[in-house]
C-alpha cells in the first residue's frame, strides 16, 4: 500500500517550534525520518509518501519542542498516531499540544 501523508501545523507558539516526524510499521524494524526541522509559522509541510504492507499498522511519531515563549517554557512533547493500512480511502487525526496544533491526513492507494 502507498500512504500519502499530509501534515498541517495550524497553530504555532510565538517563538516557533522544532518538529521531528518519523514513520514505522509494526512488522518492519526500521524507522523512516520524514521531517526534522524548525517550524516558524503555521502552514502545511510537504507531502510524504511511504510504502506500507497491507493490513499492518503505520505509526507516525511526532516529537515537538518549543523555546521559552511569553507564557513560559513549553518543553518537549511526543505523540504517536496509528493508521491501519487499507485498500482505499483516507483517515484524519488532530493533535493538540501546548506548542502547536497538528492535523494529519493519510490517503491510501494500491501500488
Amino acid at each position: 500500500m502507498e500512504a500519502t501523508i499530509e501534515v498541517v501545523i495550524s497553530q504555532v507558539v510565538r517563538s516557533g517550534l522544532s518538529l521531528s516526524l518519523s514513520s514505522f510499521v509494526d512488522v518492519v524494524d526500521e524507522e523512516i525520518q520524514l521531517f526534522s526541522g524548525l517550524v516558524a509559522r503555521p502552514g502545511a509541510l510537504r507531502r510524504f509518501v511511504v510504502a506500507v504492507p497491507f493490513r499492518t499498522t503505520m505509526v507516525l511519531d511526532f516529537i515537538v519542542g518549543s523555546d521559552v515563549g511569553e507564557h513560559g517554557a513549553y518543553g518537549t512533547e511526543t505523540r504517536q498516531i496509528k493508521f491501519e493500512a487499507k485498500l482505499n480511502g483516507c483517515a484524519r487525526r488532530q493533535i493538540k499540544l501546548k506548542a502547536a496544533t497538528i492535523s494529519v491526513k493519510v490517503a491510501w492507494s494500491c501500488i
